[in-house]
C-alpha cells in the first residue's frame, strides 16, 4: 500500500472556467511532480457554478484520475470566506443559518 503521508499536497485552486479533461491532465501532473495529493479549493474567478452539476462532476473527474495514481484528495470545504460560507449559499437559505 502507498502511503503519501510525507510528501506533499497541492493548494489546488480552481479559478476559472473548469474542464474535466484539462483538470485530469493536472492531476498527472501532480503525481507526475511526486505530490501525495491536493486540495481542491473555489477561489475568485471561479467561472463553473460552486457546488453546480458540473462542479461536481469534475471533482467525481478528478477523484477517479487521483484514485488510479495514487493520489489523496482533500475538498476544501467553502467558496470565499469564511469556512461553511459555500459562496454566499448558506446566508441566502435564512437569518437562521
Amino acid at each position: 500500500m502507498k502511503h503519501n503521508w510525507y510528501k506533499p499536497i497541492a493548494f489546488w485552486s480552481w479559478n476559472a472556467a473548469l474542464d474535466s479533461a484539462r483538470l485530469e491532465e493536472q492531476v498527472k501532473e501532480f503525481a507526475d511532480a511526486g505530490f501525495g495529493g491536493f486540495f481542491i479549493h473555489a477561489r475568485a474567478g471561479l467561472k463553473t457554478a460552486y457546488l453546480g452539476r458540473e462542479w461536481f462532476d469534475c471533482c467525481r473527474a478528478v477523484c477517479i484520475k487521483a484514485k488510479q495514481l495514487g493520489l489523496d484528495v482533500y475538498l476544501y470545504d467553502e467558496d470565499g470566506w469564511p469556512s461553511g460560507f459555500a459562496g454566499g449559499k448558506v446566508p441566502r437559505k435564512s437569518d437562521a443559518f
